[in-house]
This record gives C-alpha cells, structure tokens and sequence, in this order.
C-alpha cells in the first residue's frame, strides 16, 4: 500500500453562512400598551485559517494510479456575528473543528499528478446566545468533488 500525508490551508476569508429569520411579537398588557415589534433575527459565520490536517491510505491499482481514502481533521478561525431584534447583537470569535472522510483516484503524470475525489466533511456545531437568551445554532456540513493537480516533492 501507499500512504500521503498533507495539510491543504484555504489562507483568505469567506462566509460560510447566513442565516435570518423574521419574527413578531405581541407585547403582553401593561408592557409598551401590547405594541407589537417585529424585525429580523440574522446570524453570520465566517471563517479564516482554514486548515485540513490528513493522510491518505492508498492501493496501488496499475503503476501510475493509486485508489485512496482521505481521513482528515479540518479547523478553522470562526467569528459568528448574530444580530438580534431585540438589539442584543454579539460578536464571538471562536475555532471550528471537524473531520473529513473521502475517496478518490490519484494518477502521476509528466508534469506530477492529479486527483480526483469525493470528500464529506463534518464540522461540529456551533452556537451563540446573546444577552436576552436568543440563540443562534449551526450545524455547517460539506460535501465536494475536487480535482486537484501538484507536484511531488
């Protein structure tokens, strides 16, 4: 067999999600004259630093070409950002872990090699509660099919 060890590190920001939802509420007697408020709850997640930690296990299937699996741990600089109708908005800054499982084809050729994969990865939940107990939940998942070209060294 053929075992490859590697990091990939995404080194630039990005959203990895956002989420809102609207919502009313009727005050209760005595409390603003039951005035009813409505807006907009919205949390926002994004990520930095990005970095995946895995080996790959391998079969050598004919002398350019390996099958493999990808067994992975993936983490990441998080900073959720939840605004809240209430104006209880918060700012957490946080890390996120995960694993990621994978199968896939790897071929040399002239110029290296390329690979094809399939890959899920699991991220664990997040979550945030503001100061008037709203609470923003994530639970992000990941499913990708790469192709990727490198070199050997």
């Amino acid at each position: 067999g053929v075992i490859s060890v590697g990091i990939d590190l995404i080194p630039m920001s990005a959203e990895f999600d956002s989420r809102s939802v609207t919502q009313s509420h009727l005050g209760a007697k005595g409390e603003n004259s039951g005035a009813a408020t409505s807006g907009t709850n919205k949390g926002t997640v994004d990520v930095d630093k990005h970095i995946t930690f895995y080996i790959q296990p391998g079969v050598q299937i004919d002398s350019d070409t390996t099958a493999f699996v990808t067994l992975g741990y993936v983490t990441a600089d998080v900073e959720t950002d939840v605004q809240s109708v209430s104006s209880t908005n918060k700012v957490v800054s946080d890390t996120l872990d995960g694993t990621k499982l994978g199968v896939g084809v790897k071929r040399s050729t002239d110029f290296g090699f390329m690979k094809v994969e399939f890959a899920k990865t699991d991220y664990d939940p997040i979550s945030v509660t503001t100061s008037n107990n709203t609470k923003v939940t994530g639970d992000i998942d990941n499913t990708a099919l790469t192709l990727s070209f490198g070199k050997a060294f």
